[in-house]
């Protein structure tokens, strides 16, 4: 943990462009392995990382980051999770210091759209539904159609669909989504098992 601590510090510190991606993919990674308890301890660690950078005019947004992250794997009722006010400013702040393109941008973009996904009102999930549409264009022209993050932004965006009652566009934006899993992972890979459970739910 010391050397994974280290090293997002150090991306931090440069503003590495896929500063929050590494992180992104880290916890999911762990997390399909079932280990959440590890996530938590090491996002505890990141965020105290985080903490110590003063110098940085960002660094809120990213103790933020990590936190809602935190948040996530702690199973946070999503009326005390961070406001949605609070994750515009976020995603503002890498937009500005790290480039409306960066991949770590696109994990703010992702997270706005996973807390709006959560919502209620329909007017809430219809702005998700354009985040992720927005997340999901950005992702598989920055990266890859078949990226992980790429694959996230469709499992998010058939999320908000089914949650707009439009369940069977959901259930072809997973299908695609499987479809970019089969070619990513190989059998029995933790995301593409993950994926497969996802998927079952919405069939």
């Amino acid at each position: 943990m010391r050397v994974a601590t280290t090293i997002f510090a150090e991306m931090i510190a440069i503003r590495h462009e896929s500063c929050l991606t590494s992180l992104s993919l880290l916890t999911a990674l762990l997390e399909a392995h079932g280990k959440r308890e590890v996530t938590t301890c090491l996002l505890d660690k990141f965020k105290a990382a985080a903490l110590s950078m003063k110098h940085l005019p960002e660094k809120d947004s990213v103790v933020l980051t990590v936190r809602f992250m935190s948040d996530i794997m702690s199973a946070i009722k999503m009326e005390s999770l961070s406001n949605l006010d609070d994750l515009k400013t976020v995603l503002n702040d890498f937009e500005r210091y790290c480039g409306q393109g960066s991949p770590s941008t696109l994990v703010c973009l992702r997270h706005l759209g996973w807390r709006l996904a959560g919502e209620k009102d329909v007017v809430r999930l219809n702005e998700g539904w354009d985040v992720l549409s927005r997340a999901r264009s950005t992702a598989e022209k920055i990266l890859h159609p078949c990226d992980p993050q790429t694959i996230m932004c469709l499992t998010m965006l058939a999320r908000v669909l089914h949650n707009l009652d439009r369940r069977r566009e959901a259930l072809e934006v997973m299908r695609t989504a499987m479809k970019r899993m089969v070619i990513r992972f190989p059998d029995y890979h933790p995301y593409r098992l993950s994926g497969l459970q996802t998927f079952s739910l919405f069939m």
